[in-house]
């Protein structure tokens, strides 16, 4: 972030939390609340007719943490259920793109060649 971008998130983030009382804050969902607040900034700066994309919306801890485990928890029963597990092999382990499929590797790094 930029100090501009996270100087204008403090204010909004503080002014949002001057207008909830102490036990609102409290049981509040802080990433709800942060992302929101984020969104709300994207959003202002946006030319006129321009939406936000899909992928720029409020998160909730328990949407996060859903996200967080559907990895895992796909892997887990690959290993478990291999047979029911589209897009994975007899050991649940493969991947499912090709050897040119390079959607997971951060950028510069270079692909497993062994």
């Amino acid at each position: 972030m930029s100090t501009a971008l996270y100087q204008r998130y403090l204010a909004e983030t503080r002014e949002l939390l001057d207008e909830m009382d102490e036990q609102t804050i409290q049981d509040a969902d802080v990433l709800d609340e942060s992302s929101t607040v984020l969104c709300w900034l994207f959003e202002d700066h946006l030319q006129h007719g321009v939406v936000l994309p899909q992928w720029c919306a409020p998160m909730t801890l328990h949407q996060y943490q859903n996200r967080a485990f559907e990895q895992p928890r796909s892997v887990l029963e690959g290993l478990v259920h291999p047979e029911s597990t589209p897009g994975r092999g007899s050991r649940g382990l493969e991947h499912s793109g090709g050897p040119g499929d390079h959607r997971h590797r951060p950028a510069g790094r270079p692909a497993n060649q062994g």
